[in-house]
């Protein structure tokens, strides 16, 4: 098995690499990666990744790419697999640009994943949640029979990990069978555990008080500074970087928003009789808007 290869699509975050270096270091599996951008390449390579293990997406000037390759987009729809025009939609920026263009780059990116995939020859691939280059990536692996999963982007407490084999949710793969007693007394105890605050599932949270926003601001203002280098001075891929002018104004919306939050509407303790949480998924999301858009109102969902 040591020449087992995996392939990671979209991943280059540091929690992963951990995870990954972990694996590869005890079963001595090769291991490569797909990534979009040059930023995502350093991120690796300072992880200690070797850089003829990286392949980039947007290697190219994609701005000016404009060959559709239509024939091939469709081949790839079939059962389980997202049309393309629903990939197009899930994305928050190529769903606002001319439809031609998100064709053109649809078609780019079919080029850029069949070429790698039929170069690096994985065993098995990992992909990332949602996004264009999730779903297509996805779709492309399907037609060549190369297994495809994502890890869940549901929050788990540490030590445990869930695996899908789609782009949504409800395609779990079973890891480990269990009758249903152990089942529900696994899961009993899991949420009894994090009631009482003795185990706390590792996630993002955002910056909501003072003390968070003074901790991230230096890298926030970092951020912005090559934002807005991309946007006036060249350098912006407008298929998957937002403008600086967006961004600025999503971030003082955010923080307006966090001084309006109605606290008072919420509960501080959790309730003594036996209660359902439904957590509120933010909208617009692809997974609810496009792949679920039936149960894309959270609000009915609850009162039905």
């Amino acid at each position: 098995m040591k020449n087992f290869h995996i392939l990671f699509v979209g991943y280059s975050n540091h929690i992963f690499l951990d995870i990954t270096n972990h694996v590869k270091n005890q079963c001595g599996y090769r291991t490569s990666f797909i990534v979009r951008s040059k930023k995502e390449i350093n991120r690796l390579i300072s992880k200690d990744i070797p850089i003829e293990s990286i392949y980039c997406l947007n290697d190219e000037k994609v701005n000016e790419f404009s060959h559709q390759d239509l024939k091939n987009l469709q081949i790839l729809e079939k059962e389980n697999v997202s049309t393309t025009h629903n990939m197009i939609l899930g994305e928050p920026l190529l769903k606002n640009l001319p439809y031609n263009k998100a064709l053109n780059y649809a078609s780019y990116l079919h080029k850029k994943f069949d070429s790698y995939y039929n170069k690096i020859k994985p065993d098995v691939i990992i992909g990332s949640h949602d996004g264009i280059h999730s779903a297509l990536g996805c779709a492309i692996a399907r037609s060549k029979k190369i297994p495809w999963y994502a890890l869940t982007f549901c929050p788990l407490p540490s030590g445990y990990v869930a695996l899908r084999e789609g782009l949504v949710p409800d395609k779990l793969v079973t890891l480990r069978n269990q009758n249903a007693k152990d089942l529900d007394e696994s899961v009993e105890k899991i949420l009894s555990e994090f009631e009482s605050n003795q185990i706390k599932p590792p996630l993002y949270v955002s910056s909501h008080n003072l003390n968070l926003l003074s901790k991230r601001l230096p890298n926030h203002i970092k951020q912005g500074i090559l934002a807005f280098k991309k946007s006036y001075f060249g350098g912006l891929d407008y298929f998957s970087d937002f403008r600086f002018q967006y961004l600025l104004k999503q971030y003082f919306r955010k923080r307006k928003n966090l001084i309006t939050f109605p606290k008072k509407l919420f509960l501080k303790n959790i309730p003594d009789k036996p209660y359902i949480f439904f957590g509120l998924h933010m909208q617009p999301e692809s997974t609810i808007d496009v792949y679920a858009s039936f149960f894309s109102n959270q609000i009915s969902i609850i009162e039905s």
